[in-house]
Parts: structure tokens; sequence; C-alpha cells
């Protein structure tokens, strides 16, 4: 449980005095906002404090969860079914809204959000969305939170200390736990539990477009049937085919190269969207999101979904890069999406085809 002293403004952490039911006043509602991160102990990117007379914070967690914290007098019911209103609305928010509210806009967003993530383990884990710091919570709270995952509230206290100095504890109320078999765990804690999924290997054993050349130059008259549709594969032909135009909308938003990750298997895989609109992973080329996708052993039809660019999903991007572009451009980046979806499910199909006739 931290303490700190609250002397003309500040925040200076104390371990003194005896608590008592001094409600919040302005100057210490301000004082909380302004040290939120450090009271509370919780690594968040802050973006920027909504105006009006209740502000609340919209953050991102290392996961690229948005995150909202509000600091009030006191949270009763009503109050949390606000404030979890107010959370689902801020993560409902595409990223380029988000980005847009950070002082500087998008392109400082951008530039500090990386900095953080540099910063940070690849693979962190999504934590709490919402975060209510009150000086009293109401008992109907109390009762919700020993269940309420996603949300993390905190009570505030005050003491009398030394030399006439205000003493504020800020510590956590019940903790959601999950009763696994005879095991408690807390929310807090990390969850053993893992889906169970297949092994990225065999997703990778399933692409053979190196092994496809090789019974090429050496299967003879057989190979030489099998020539034209093997010509065919997008592998080889990869080199000549242009960028996917969401893929290069996109990084004309972004201002690529930026990276993006996907998690898969308990696993982060992390690849790069470069300038001219293709995905780089493991150091080859794609001009597709789709077929690195398949290339992982994950669905193609589900790549803008699963990959994820500072923590949002590749199609909010590609959404947000066909409305910057108008509604002509946005219907055709509607058929582009329909014919990338097509030459994905031709691929996967060829695949599966040179997979049963080798």
């Amino acid at each position: 449980m931290p303490s700190f002293a609250f002397d003309s403004g500040l925040l200076v952490p104390t371990v003194l005095g005896r608590r008592t039911s001094t409600p919040l006043t302005p100057e210490l509602r301000h004082a909380l906002r302004d040290y939120l991160l450090d009271v509370i102990g919780v690594d968040l990117f802050p973006v920027a404090w909504s105006d009006g007379a209740d502000p609340v914070l919209t953050a991102l967690d290392p996961a690229g969860q948005v995150v909202t914290a509000v600091v009030t007098d006191a949270i009763d019911g009503v109050g949390l079914v606000r404030a979890l209103a107010r959370a689902g609305e801020t993560s409902a928010s595409s990223w380029l809204d988000i980005a847009a509210r950070y002082p500087g806009g998008v392109a400082a967003f951008r530039t500090a959000w990386a900095r953080f993530r540099e910063a940070r383990p690849v693979g962190a884990q999504p934590g709490p969305q919402l975060f209510v710091v009150a000086g009293s919570v109401d008992p109907e709270v109390l009762a919700a939170t020993r269940v309420m995952h996603g949300v993390r509230v905190y009570s505030v206290d005050l003491r009398p200390g030394a030399d006439g100095q205000q003493v504020v504890d800020v510590s956590p109320v019940h903790t959601a736990t999950v009763r696994v078999l005879d095991h408690v765990v807390h929310e807090s804690e990390e969850l053993a539990l893992t889906p169970e999924t297949s092994p990225i290997s065999a997703g990778e054993t399933a692409v053979i477009a190196p092994v496809v050349t090789e019974r090429e130059d050496t299967a003879g008259a057989e190979s030489e049937h099998a020539a034209p549709s093997q010509a065919e594969s997008p592998s080889e032909a990869q080199p000549e085919v242009e960028p996917d135009l969401h893929l290069q909308a996109v990084a004309d938003l972004v201002g690529a190269p930026m990276p993006i990750e996907v998690h898969t298997g308990g696993q982060t895989r992390v690849a790069s969207l470069s300038a001219d609109g293709r995905v780089v992973l493991d150091g080859a080329r794609y001009p597709t999101l789709e077929e690195p996708t398949e290339r992982i052993g994950l669905d193609p039809g589900r790549a803008w979904l699963v990959w994820q660019m500072a923590g949002f999903p590749m199609a909010d991007a590609r959404d947000e890069a066909a409305r910057a572009a108008g509604p002509p451009a946005a219907q055709e980046g509607g058929s582009s999406s329909r014919g990338e979806s097509r030459r994905a499910r031709r691929h996967a199909q060829r695949h599966t085809s040179s997979a049963h006739h080798p």
C-alpha cells in the first residue's frame, strides 16, 4: 500500500500518520491525476485526459490494449456502470482516433509509442482495461470487484502527517479471482492456462514451395507436365507482384516502416510493414498480408484481424486509410480486398493440391 505526503500540490512517498475519512479536495484530485501512474504503480502509456468536470485518462498498456482510468470522490454501482460505459466507448475507438488525442497529434504519438514499446519486452499480455481511484468505495462495488475482471479499483485514505502534511494511502480493493480446480488464481498472476493450438512448425511444413522447386528440377517428364501449374506458384511470382493496395495505403498512412505483430501459440511473431507496402517476415518480403499469415500456419482469411499494429488490428488501419482516401477509394479497396481474399483462397487450394498430388 503506497503512502504519499500531499504538500503544495505534490505527492511525496511517506509512511506516517493515521487514517481519516476526509473527502478528496479538488487540489488532491488534481494531484492524483498528475501522479496517477506512479500512485497505482501500473506501466501504461498515457495518451490524454479528456475535458470536462470528470476527466478520463486514455492510455495503452504494453500489449497495445486501450485502457481507461478515472479519479473520483466516490464510486457506487451507478458510477461504476458509467465508468464501464466510458471505458467501452474508448476501447471501441480506432487506433487513429486514439493517436489523434495525443499531444502533438498522430506523428508525435507514433514516435512516442514506438519508443515506449521498444523499451518493453516482446509478448506483453493485456491487463485490466479500467482503473478507478476513489475517495470512498460503495459496499456494492466492493462486492462486485471480487468477480469482475478487467477492472481495478483503488481506495484513497488520508492521514495527518508530520508538519501538517496530509498522508495519502492508495490501496487496491479486492482483486478478482478465478478458481481453477482447487487453486485460486488472482487476476494479477500469470495464468498457466494456455489454449491448445497446433504447433507452428506444422503450419510451416504445409508451405513447401522450395520442395516443389527441387522436384521440378529432378522429376523428368512427369515434372514437365506439372510445370505450368507450378510456375503459377505465388512464391515464385512474388517478386513481380505489386503490393496489395490496402497495404500500400496503410504504409502511407502510418509512415512505414512500422513493426506489426501477431500472437499465436503463446508466442509473438514480429514482422515489418515496409514503406513500399510489403510485409517483411523472417527476411522474406510478401506483397499481401495473407501470405505471411499462411506461412506461420494461421488462417489467411483472418489476416487483417490477427495482425496488429501498435496494438490495434490491421483492419482498423485499413479502414482508416480507406476513409482518408474518400468514398471512391474505399469502394475500390473493398473490391481489392475481396480480390485479395480470393487469391488467398486459391493460394491455399494450390498448396493443398500439391500436398495431395506430389
